[in-house]
Order: structure tokens, then C-alpha cells, then sequence
């Protein structure tokens, strides 16, 4: 390897230094290496010794890079630079801050549903831009699709190399790493009948899906002959029955992508990227900085738990007052300013609640690769019942020494420990991050999952017995509520319920909490003032209780200026505004619930099953958007009426004001009428 290196040092001159190999296959070896001239950093691929010696294996591989060279698309690497020597020939690439598909699986095991969709149509996209002009890679796989680690791109590698050599005999590659290649082969490939096409990629795509799905690849065989054979019969493994919680139209395009006859195959990469992209709604991606809010969140919360924790087994009294404001303080300030700089990104209270449910989409997507795929950790399970054996010795060495307070005092901490105890637990309940179950679906949790419930129950247990009887009933108190709760909680019956996200909606709380959070002052009319921040696309049809009574009194004011005679002739505007009021306060009920159901559909929040699931959630999406169209004109037309009545009251011309408040009220009746 040195003397390649040195060759390849040479061959390059002074224009590029090279530096750490990146891998190394049956086509050669991968460097990093600095363009000097331009100050960038690339990636060298060199052809092994063995290979670079054939004049026509070289001249075609040149011909194929200079392809290759002039595909322009987000999510295929481009080529450089192709160079040659009588030793050597090479490849120069840009270079991509990530890592392989393959290495990604071998780390972590089946990827999320959102993932495996949105790397099989960006590369479905690539492919078909290919296509377009002629190129085909023909050694689709997962080493040759890397995922860039700062945006999760995933971008493909190796186009004109494969095609370039594909055309030899197999004998061409190196020992060892024809298996491998021959895995994601394509079968009119590996027979070598006719021309392969577009359509041998899909099939090599379609095997790269299962392995994203699965954490396996799709052809298990341990010789050549077997995988050939497997390819032949079209004897791919149904992924449903590695993970059952795939969807109908994701499995569907996967098995119609690995037809064995390419007449029976996806008909272009369009078209499988079209499929993909009827599969499952593909979640938006959550702005970096609304990301980073929702990062220091969860910290901040966790610490303020802790804090809370050990101020209520401390108790208020041993911890100076000073010292408590100073850790909250620091922590709540460190939130604030990053609240403070996803304002200043222009980010308000509905970006931070379209991420909320994206991310929790993203997390029952995750979970679902957990429950399928991940076996149980006997370690986890053990870490927890140490906790739990310490909490328990908690009361019986501890509360000895804990200063005496008063009852008022002990009160207010054992609220405090029970706040930071099972605030988790609440908050993730609010926020709809709880494991998700299909309807009708009983399940028993993990022995992990139920100490991690049974250890906050055994300190805040501990602490209240132990304060209340003693240091003896504290530490068996405890260590007894433990042993139930975990009891309970792992083999108890549960109630079925239907599948977390089915009927989820951020609570109302929440989001007026929210809306207040993102507010801002302003300075208007001389005053200084505070305006909630709401819903952008709703902006101008938030109407608040406050505003419709206001609205009214000043009715009721213009009314009562009237001359007697017409004040007598108009008492029915007084019971027609309290209606119209009452109906624009249901409207912008029903206009919150509208736009909170269309947050969950777009965000892909809503989950469904059967074959037509997905088109059913398109239609769903398409009603939401008519629906929320038709409440928020409701509202602005009950908000105008209400607005076109006090106006006209307020006219001074008797006639004038006769006609607008006549055609205001009959305006007002039809309102109400169709409500």
C-alpha cells in the first residue's frame, strides 16, 4: 500500500497533497486528499495495478468518466478529474462529509421509515437524471450511497466505474469481492444476458431498500453459485416478515422493483420515485435552529427535573434560597436565549408547532424500528435495579440527618420531588412521545421500561415514609412500592388503545402557552403593548373573547345614543350580536381543531393501514385544507358583520344609517342561520 501511495503522490505532482485513505474495494482504493490550487478538499480514487495495465479496460473507464464528469445533480458526487500514467489511472471526486448506507445499517440496524423513503427517492431522482443521458451505475449498493453528515443527503458514488467494467468477465475483480458485488446484482446481470439498463439499477435499489428496512441484506447465500440461484428464482425474502409494520405501498414498490424479469420491473426511476413517494407522507425537514431549541428543551427540562429532585429530598430549608435561584436562573436564562434566537430567525409559534409534530412523527418512526428489530438489554435492566436498591437505602441512611423543617416545608418538598420525579414522564405524555400501540393491541413492556417507572416511584416513596414514620419505613416502604410498581407496570394488564398519533393534537394549554412564549411588544397608539403571536396563515382570524366583547359594549354604547324612537324600533340588534358572537366564538373553535388536524396530516403524524391507507390520508389532507378554508372565511365573515353593525350605528345620518344596519342585521341573521 506504501508503494501505491508514493506512485500516486508522484503521478499527482505538486497540485494535490495527499492524505488518509478513506477504503478500499475489488475497484481500487480511496484517498483524501487537498486541491491546492482551488483549496478544497477531494477524494482520489485509484484503480488497482492489476486493472490500470489493460489498454481497452482504460480507455473505456476515461470515456465512462468523462460521462460521468458532466452529471450535475444534488445527490450524485461529482467527478473532477480523470488522470492516467502507464501505472496508474484515477479518479477525482468531491469528497463528502459522512458516511456509507452500509456502514450507517452495520451501526445502528433497520433505519426509520422516513429515512428509508427519503434515501430511496433522492437516489430514485439521481437515477433517473442519469438515465436521462444515457449513464446507468450498475453497481448500486450500500457502500455506494454515502449520507452526508451535516444535512443526512444522501448522495451516490461510483457512477461511470461500474458501467465501465460491468461489459468484462467477472474474473476482472479482485478475489474476495465478487460476493459482495454480486449481492445487489441485478439477474440479467449476473447471467450476463442481454443489455442491462436502467431498470438492473431499480433492482439493486430495491435491494438496498430491504437492507435500510431490515439490517440485513436480502440474499443470505454463502457461495456464488447460491446467490445466483436466488437471483434466478426471484427468491427475495418478503421484508413484512422481518418487520411487519411496513407499509403496503412501500413493500409493494420493493417487490415490484425486485421482479425477477425486467419486463415486470418499475418502468423508469420516475416512476419508483413517484411510488416511494405515495408510500408515507415524507416529514418535513425541522429548520437546524428550531432543532437546537428542541435540543436545549429536553436538557433544560431534564436539569430542572434533577434540581427538582434533589431540593425536594434535601429539602427547602438545608439549600440557601440564593443558591437555588442561581441554578434555575442559569438554566431557564440558557432557554430563554435560545428561544430568543429562533425569534430572531424568523421563526414563530407555528414553525415550533409543525416541528413538534414532525419530530414526534420522527420518534414513533423510531420506536417502531426499536419495538421491530432491537432485542432487550439484560445491562439496562440491571443499571435500573441498582437505582432502585439505592433509592430504597435512601430513607434508612439518609433521612437521619435531614434537618427538621417545618410541615409546611416538607409539604412543599415532597410536591417538589414528585414534580421533578414524574415530570418526564407527564411532559412526554403531553407531547405525544409515548410508545405507540395499533388498536386493540395489548403489549407488556420491557423489564427496562418498567424500572425506569418503578425508580422515581421508589425515591419519592422512600422520602415520604421515611419523613413521616422513620428511616426504617422509608427504605422498606420504598423498596415495597418499587417491587409493585414494577410488578404493575411489566405485567399488568393494559388497556388497548389505539396507535399514538391517531388522534393526537398538541393540548390547548400548550398552545396558548406557546402563543405567548413567541409574542411581541410593540409600540402602538402611544401605548405599549403585547401581541400574542398565532397561526401566520390565520393571522388576521384570530378573534379572542376580549375583542368580541369589546366590539359589543361598543354596540351597546351606539345603541344607547339612538333617539328613543329608533333605539325601541332596534332592540333586536342586542339579541342578534350575542348570537353572532357566540357563533364566531365556535367558529375559532373549530377552526383551531381544523388547523391542528392539518398540522398532524402534513407533518405525516397521522398513522394508517390497508392498502389504500395512504390515499385515504391524501384525501384526508385534502378535506383538512378545504374544511380550514371554509371555517377561517366563516370567522372572517362573522368578524366583518360584527364590525359592519357597529359602523353603521355609529353613522350620522339617520337614513344612511337606517339602510347598513338594515342590510348589516340581515347579513347577521343569514351568518347565524347557516351556523
Amino acid at each position: 500500500m506504501a508503494a501505491l501511495r508514493d506512485r500516486l503522490r508522484t503521478a499527482l505532482g505538486g497540485s494535490y497533497h495527499l492524505g488518509a485513505e478513506l477504503g478500499r474495494g475489488g475497484m481500487g482504493v480511496v484517498f483524501r486528499a487537498t486541491d491546492l490550487r482551488l483549496r478544497r478538499e477531494v477524494a482520489i480514487k485509484v484503480l488497482p495495478p492489476e486493472l490500470a495495465w489493460r489498454a481497452d479496460l482504460r480507455t473505456r473507464l476515461v470515456r465512462e468518466a468523462q460521462l460521468a464528469a458532466g452529471l450535475s445533480h444534488p445527490n450524485i458526487v461529482p467527478i473532477y478529474d480523470v488522470g492516467e500514467t502507464e501505472e496508474l489511472v484515477w479518479l477525482i471526486m468531491a469528497f463528502v462529509e459522512g458516511e456509507t448506507l452500509g456502514t450507517l445499517v452495520e451501526r445502528e440496524g433497520a433505519q426509520p421509515l422516513s429515512v428509508v423513503r427519503r434515501v430511496l427517492q433522492n437516489v430514485a431522482w439521481a437515477l433517473a437524471y442519469a438515465h436521462a443521458r444515457g449513464i446507468a451505475h450498475r453497481d448500486i449498493k450500500p457502500d455506494n450511497i454515502m449520507l452526508e453528515a451535516a444535512t443526512g443527503r444522501p448522495v451516490v458514488t461510483d457512477f461511470g466505474i461500474a458501467k465501465a467494467l460491468a461489459g468484462d468477465d467477472l474474473g476482472i475483480t479482485a478475489p474476495g469481492q465478487i460476493i459482495g458485488t454480486l449481492t445487489y446484482m441485478a439477474p440479467e446481470q449476473v447471467l450476463g444476458e442481454g443489455q442491462p439498463d436502467g431498470r438492473s439499477d431499480l433492482y439493486s435499489l430495491g435491494l438496498v431498500g430491504y437492507y435500510l428496512l431490515t439490517g440485513k441484506h436480502a440474499l443470505q447465500g454463502q457461495t456464488m453459485g447460491a446467490i445466483v440461484a436466488d437471483h434466478t428464482r426471484g427468491f427475495i425474502p418478503d421484508p413484512q416478515l422481518q418487520r411487519p409494520r411496513i407499509p403496503e405501498r412501500l413493500a409493494g414498490a420493493l417487490k415490484t422493483a425486485l421482479a425477477p424479469n425486467p419486463r415486470d420491473r418499475t418502468a423508469t426511476a420516475e416512476a419508483f420515485a413517484e411510488a416511494i413517494a405515495r408510500a408515507g407522507p415524507d416529514l418535513p425537514a425541522t429548520p437546524a435552529v428550531i432543532q437546537a431549541f428542541f435540543r436545549v428543551s429536553r436538557r433544560s427540562f431534564q436539569l430542572l427535573s434533577l434540581l427538582a429532585v434533589g431540593i425536594g429530598v434535601v429539602g427547602f430549608s438545608a439549600i440557601p434560597d440564593v443558591l437555588i435561584l442561581l441554578y434555575v436562573g442559569s438554566v431557564v436564562a440558557g432557554w430563554l436565549r435560545r428561544l430568543e434566537l429562533v425569534t430572531r430567525g424568523g421563526f414563530g409559534w407555528e414553525a415550533i408547532r409543525r416541528g413538534l409534530f414532525a419530530e414526534r412523527s420522527r420518534y414513533l418512526d423510531e420506536r417502531v424500528v426499536t419495538t421491530d428489530v432491537r432485542e432487550s438489554a439484560p445491562l439496562t435492566s440491571l443499571f435500573w435495579f441498582i437505582i432502585i436498591a439505592g433509592c430504597a437505602l435512601l430513607g434508612a441512611f439518609y433521612l437521619p440527618d435531614r434537618p427538621h423543617q417545618r410541615p409546611l416545608i416538607e409539604t412543599l418538598s415532597a410536591l417538589v420531588l414528585m414534580a421533578g420525579a414524574f415530570g418526564g414522564l407527564l411532559g412526554a405524555r403531553v407531547f405525544g412521545f409515548v410508545p405507540p400501540l395499533e388498536e386493540g393491541e395489548r403489549r407488556h413492556r420491557s423489564s427496562a421500561q418498567a424500572f425506569k417507572v418503578a425508580a422515581p416511584m421508589c425515591a419519592v416513596s422512600a422520602v415520604i415514609l421515611g419523613v413521616l414514620w422513620g428511616p426504617l419505613a422509608g427504605g422498606g416502604g420504598g423498596f415495597g412500592v418499587a417491587t409493585l410498581t414494577f410488578l404493575w407496570v411489566r405485567f399488568g394488564p393494559r388497556p388497548p388503545m389505539r396507535r399514538a398519533g391517531q388522534e393526537w393534537r398538541l393540548s390547548p394549554l400548550i398552545d396558548r402557552l406557546g402563543s405567548w412564549l413567541f409574542g411581541r411588544i410593540v409600540w402602538s397608539k402611544g401605548r405599549v403593548r403585547f401581541r400574542r403571536d398565532v397561526t401566520m396563515s390565520g393571522r388576521h382570524d384570530r378573534v379572542g373573547p376580549a375583542m368580541v366583547r369589546r366590539h359589543q359594549m361598543a354596540i351597546d354604547r351606539a345603541l344607547g345614543k339612538l333617539p328613543p324612537e329608533e333605539r325601541g324600533a332596534r332592540l333586536e340588534v342586542v339579541a342578534v350580536v350575542h348570537v353572532l358572537g357566540e357563533d364566531m366564538q365556535q367558529s375559532r373553535k373549530l377552526l383551531e381543531e381544523a388547523e391542528s388536524r392539518r398540522l398532524q396530516l402534513e407533518a405525516g403524524a397521522v398513522s394508517a393501514h390497508g392498502p389504500d391507507a395512504e390515499t385515504a390520508l391524501h384525501d384526508e389532507l385534502d378535506r383538512a385544507l378545504r374544511e380550514e378554508e371554509r371555517l377561517r372565511e366563516r370567522v372572517r365573515g362573522e368578524w366583518d358583520t360584527l364590525r359592519a353593525v357597529e359602523a353603521a350605528l355609529a353613522m350620522t345620518d339617520p337614513g344612511a344609517r337606517t339602510v347598513s344596519l338594515d342590510a348589516a342585521m340581515q347579513r347577521a341573521k343569514q351568518i347565524s342561520g347557516a351556523a
